[in-house]
């Protein structure tokens, strides 16, 4: 029984260890569904579209403010629908189907709700594999921690039982 607990605990910590580097971390208080979300308000609001990312890239911090602004800067020089269309980063997905509603002069506002409808999709796959993935990483410490104990009740009364009957006269 001790033998059990102490694979037990040695499974706990082996298996509950991460590796360097991919300890979980905070939140980013910037994710692109933020911006998704802010610009939506400005563009509501009346904005046009260079203007309510200025705007937003006022209230973000980090790379994503330092990479709406590094669109806005290329704007001016070379057009907004080109630069949007070719901006890399974590926003280049938001930024090319923006490229590709104000070349075409579709709404903004749809495009943007259509943007953080598949980047709502996308974290829910990205959730779901995760979870998917939680009872594969649990049979271990399950089995090491519940199996001594479950055999202890079931095996436990017979076999003192047992011992009782042969050490009686």
């Amino acid at each position: 029984m001790i033998l059990a607990f102490a694979l037990a605990i040695a499974a706990l910590v082996a298996f509950g260890r991460r590796p360097a580097g991919s300890r979980v971390q905070a939140p980013e208080p910037g994710t692109e569904l933020d911006v998704v979300r802010l610009l939506t308000v400005a563009v509501a609001s009346g904005l046009p579209l260079p203007a309510a990312l200025a705007e937003i890239a006022g209230s973000l911090h980090g790379p994503l403010r330092e990479e709406i602004d590094r669109v806005l800067r290329d704007a001016r020089l070379e057009g907004l629908t080109t630069t949007l269309a070719r901006a890399p980063g974590r926003l280049g997905p938001l930024f090319r189907h923006l490229a590709s509603a104000h070349a075409a002069g579709s709404p903004i506002l749809g495009t943007l709700s259509a943007h953080a409808a598949s980047v709502r999709e996308r974290d829910r796959g990205r959730r779901l594999r995760t979870a998917r993935l939680l009872p594969v990483k649990l049979v271990i410490p399950l089995t090491l921690l519940l199996l001594p104990g479950f055999a202890a009740l079931v095996l436990g009364p017979p076999i003192l039982e047992e011992i009782l009957r042969i050490g009686a006269p």
